[in-house]
């Protein structure tokens, strides 16, 4: 959640079209109307099929060869490489719309029977999301109030509110003026969130994770030009589990702070 203003990227985004179509005829789907919605410009998905003979953002579904034959089932992959599926998902939308449209035959080619009745199913399209990783980056404003010369111990304390059914890493990057990199601290696996066992589903329940790094004299004198943190943190699948889902409504909060002890000189 307090990652909204911040960067996320995706490792090996993929969108999986599952459709059956037990008509007599091909159907095509345009998918340039499936539309990123969020705070910023929309973001329209663009498709480039294997098939040349496939219009751009097409996919088509063959039809049934005879009439009461079983349903012809096509699996259609979008990924990186031919659609623009991460940048979509990177868009940071907070919904995304599926306003489809088809059309019957769209290639020439055969001839066909274009044969359907009233019992026919029809086609019906499932479509899933996935990737392997998720990266987050956040950058935040480093306000300190004491002189780092005069601490003698500093105390990296930091918790992860998680409602995400995924764990992950989290990296400290502590940079100066000139956006430089001056110091850099690593917690490793925070907890993933409570999976309901019938949905693969968070439970809702927020997961508290809590790490404390202790510095010595030389780290606290490598943050006496600290401006910024960036904070990054990577989501991946807890150990065991093949696959999840994420709900819009599932947060991630993270808080960092410094606990700091030392000496101060006063002139009388």
């Amino acid at each position: 959640d307090n990652f909204s203003g911040g960067d996320v990227t995706f490792d090996n985004t993929q969108m999986t079209i599952n459709i059956s179509n037990d008509y007599g005829f091909p159907i095509s789907i345009d998918l340039s109307s499936v539309e990123a919605i969020g705070t910023n410009s929309p973001v329209n998905l663009t498709y480039t099929p294997a098939d040349p003979n496939w219009p751009n953002n097409t996919i088509i579904m063959d039809g049934v060869e005879n009439f009461g034959d079983d349903a012809v089932v096509s699996n259609i992959t979008l990924d990186n490489v031919n659609s623009n599926i991460g940048d979509l998902l990177e868009s940071n939308p907070t919904s995304i719309e599926f306003n489809l449209s088809g059309k019957a035959n769209p290639i020439d080619g055969s001839p066909n029977e274009n044969f359907y009745a009233s019992s026919n199913t029809g086609f019906e399209a499932e479509v899933s999301i996935g990737f392997d990783k998720v990266n987050l980056n956040k950058e935040i404003d480093f306000n300190r109030d004491e002189d780092f010369e005069e601490l003698q111990k500093i105390k990296i304390v930091t918790s992860v509110e998680n409602k995400i059914p995924l764990t992950g890493d989290l990296i400290l990057e502590f940079k100066n003026s000139a956006d430089e990199i001056i110091h850099t601290e690593s917690f490793n696996a925070f907890n993933a969130a409570n999976i309901d066992p019938s949905s693969g589903q968070s439970d809702g329940v927020a997961v508290l994770s809590n790490f404390e790094i202790n510095l010595d004299k030389n780290e606290i004198n490598s943050l006496v030009n600290t401006e910024k943190i960036n904070i990054k943190v990577t989501l991946q699948l807890p150990d065991g589990e093949s696959s999840v889902t994420v709900k819009g409504s599932d947060e991630l909060n993270v808080r960092v702070g410094l606990e700091a002890t030392g000496k101060k000189s006063f002139n009388l």
